[in-house]
């Protein structure tokens, strides 16, 4: 059975207005993509299984050939490594008005038409793979959706170890600037108690406090990362 790489916040299709040019620009989303590539390289070369835990685009609304480009690099990764690829929403990648579709939704659309049997897409409901015993719980569209979904994630503990969300660990101020969501300290230690491991994606800084594995963004975007 193949394992499970997950990443997250590659924020593909970025736009930085200080300090860069129309030129730089160009270079920083080429560069970006490149690395992206790198990335499915290497869970192409270690056969595994891939999860993309939120935040691919860094908008709900990228170009057109950005939106392009990585339909195409995640489907030949599909086409040639014969391996699952699980698609989970983040807050960027999202519109605040469920009506509107998004980029990702585009791309999880062309994807799931050409591949259905490969790619699975975890948007608006929290999902259990049961070939990694791991739950995922997307973006969800306030906090509440959020906290009840963990709730349902608690009340299986024995299907599964590991549990991936996008969110801010133990950050209530965080919680209402871009619409984004947040893990108590105090829920996460219900995981641990559980013996489940929490695996973040949203926060760009890789760190680790008990059964909270905050993996970080793997590509970078920004003077901050």
């Amino acid at each position: 059975m193949p394992k499970l790489m997950v990443i997250s916040d590659t924020h593909l299709g970025v736009k930085r207005q200080t300090g860069t040019t129309q030129e730089t620009q160009a270079e920083l989303s080429i560069n970006l993509l490149r690395d992206f590539r790198a990335l499915l390289h290497i869970a192409n070369r270690d056969g595994h299984d891939l999860l993309i835990n939120g935040d691919l685009f860094d908008g709900f609304e990228v170009s057109k050939s950005v939106e392009f480009d990585v339909f195409k690099l995640l489907f030949k990764w599909v086409t040639e490594s014969g391996h699952r690829l699980i698609l989970s929403a983040g807050n960027h990648d999202l519109n605040r008005c469920s009506d509107v579709k998004s980029s990702f939704q585009n791309l999880c659309s062309y994807l799931t038409s050409v591949s259905p049997d490969r790619v699975q897409v975890i948007d608006g409901a929290w999902s259990l793979d049961r070939i990694h015993s791991v739950a995922i719980i997307p973006h969800l569209p306030n906090q509440e959706e959020f906290d009840a979904a963990m709730e349902e994630v608690l009340a299986k503990p024995d299907h599964f170890y590991v549990v991936c969300v996008h969110a801010n660990y133990d950050n209530f101020f965080a919680r209402e600037s871009d619409h984004s969501l947040n893990v108590s300290a105090e829920m996460a230690k219900r995981f641990e108690d559980a013996s489940i491991k929490m695996v973040f994606g949203h926060e760009h800084k890789k760190r680790q406090i008990g059964n909270v594995h905050i993996v970080g963004n793997q590509l970078i975007t920004s003077v901050a990362d």
